[in-house]
């Protein structure tokens, strides 16, 4: 007996720590699993006296589904120590998660196990709460139609949601742990300079249109950038939604293009020849390259008009603009500029190449007039004036020479 005390008696000179620890200490018989003390805060967690837990062995207070494992944990305990998570058992039967450190020691020639257990029932609310809330957050974030990331400093992706993953063809898990450079290296610089400048400035910058790669091939998309910012409010990456535009820019380029388009022949009007032939006549005074405008009409445009109807002129109008297209190059710009009058800009042509022109465009006009038949025959009247980067002058001083030249042939036709 005074053998079985002694441990007890050595236990208890560490009543000062265990009397005040809110952790729950439990001194256990290694051989057996016998309690042999236990703290103030063990008595009060599971609802037994101090008499009545130190008349029972440690498995009495697992869990049912626990104590499969209880000899093996003790065995871990006596060689090197242990930490785990289990659960136990109140008086009442309730059971509670417990965090539970174990390590052997000897008190006089037994061997005892302190056991330090902690209640982690809050602990473990929490996480079931925090763990709710990120599979809330992945599910809200993956059913949403917008595409959404996270890149830190080192332009590394650190999340994606579905949305952003299937644009780009991959995996979620293909995506995350990447740097932009390692999954799309043709466009990394692009997609970074926007993002440093956020991560700089910590300002968000809004509505930027880019272009991404996606197994369709590249689309369009109109990106948010905001700043990420630590819990010390320091800058620590980029969050991005995209939003996919591509079928808007398809719209908008259909619009602006029937804008500059005329509806009844197909060639560009007024207003897109006007646009082109600028850009173009700025690309010849870099290039030194010339330029060729040719003005033309339709002869008794206005007579078949009042004496076929307007449905017949219209059609002489779109063979007129077929007889042009057969003419010159595709590369050339064609235009209807007004009722019966239309405008080329042909490009890298010289003086020299006029009547090579006037030779072609007459052939081509016989040719038509000869494979369909119409009431009456198709004929142009034209001038051309022809543009010397060295020289340089308006679009219209051009225009207005080539309608003076074309003015000229069709008096003498009138003749």
């Amino acid at each position: 007996m005074t053998h079985e005390r002694k441990p007890v008696r050595d236990i208890r000179r560490y009543r000062l720590l265990y009397e005040h620890s809110r952790d729950m200490l439990l001194f256990i018989r290694a051989r057996d699993g016998r309690i042999l003390d236990a703290s103030p805060s063990a008595v009060a967690a599971y609802q037994y006296s101090r008499a009545e837990l130190c008349s029972l062995t440690i498995h009495a207070l697992r869990a049912p589904d626990t104590r499969a494992d209880v000899e093996a944990r003790l065995a871990t305990a006596q060689a090197a120590g242990v930490l785990f998570e289990t659960r136990h058992c109140r008086k009442d039967g309730t059971v509670f998660p417990v965090e539970v450190s174990a390590q052997s020691a000897n008190f006089g020639r037994q061997e005892v196990i302190l056991s330090i257990g902690r209640d982690i029932t809050d602990r473990k609310r929490v996480e079931r709460l925090l763990a709710k809330e990120r599979e809330e957050l992945r599910v809200i974030l993956d059913a949403a139609p917008v595409m959404i990331f996270y890149k830190d400093r080192d332009n590394r992706i650190i999340r994606v949601n579905r949305a952003r993953a299937e644009a780009s063809g991959l995996a979620k898990e293909g995506m995350e742990g990447k740097t932009v450079g390692e999954l799309f290296p043709d466009r990394a610089a692009e997609y970074w300079k926007n993002d440093r400048e956020v991560i700089s400035s910590g300002e968000p910058k809004r509505s930027i249109v880019e272009m991404i790669e996606t197994p369709g091939g590249p689309r369009w998309v109109r990106t948010d950038k905001i700043p990420y910012r630590d819990e010390a409010g320091t800058v620590s990456g980029v969050i991005g939604f995209s939003v996919d535009i591509t079928e808007l820019k398809q719209m908008e380029a259909e619009l602006r293009e029937t804008a500059l388009r005329d509806p009844l022949t197909g060639l560009f009007n007024r207003r897109g020849f006007i646009a082109l032939a600028e850009q173009q006549i700025k690309t010849a005074n870099r290039t030194g390259k010339p330029l060729l405008v040719i003005y033309a009409d339709v002869d008794d445009m206005k007579l078949i008009n009042d004496t076929r109807g307007h449905e017949e002129g219209d059609r002489a109008l779109i063979d007129a603009a077929r007889v042009l297209t057969q003419t010159f190059r595709e590369s050339d710009l064609i235009a209807r500029i007004g009722g019966d009058e239309f405008a080329v800009l042909s490009i890298g042509i010289t003086d020299r190449n006029r009547e090579t022109y006037a030779r072609r465009l007459r052939e081509t006009i016989a040719s038509f007039n000869a494979d369909q038949p119409r009431p009456y025959r198709l004929a142009l009247s034209w001038g051309t004036a022809v543009y010397d980067p060295r020289t340089p002058q308006s679009l219209d001083k051009l225009l207005s020479r080539a309608d003076r030249m074309m003015y000229r042939q069709k008096r003498g036709k009138a003749r």
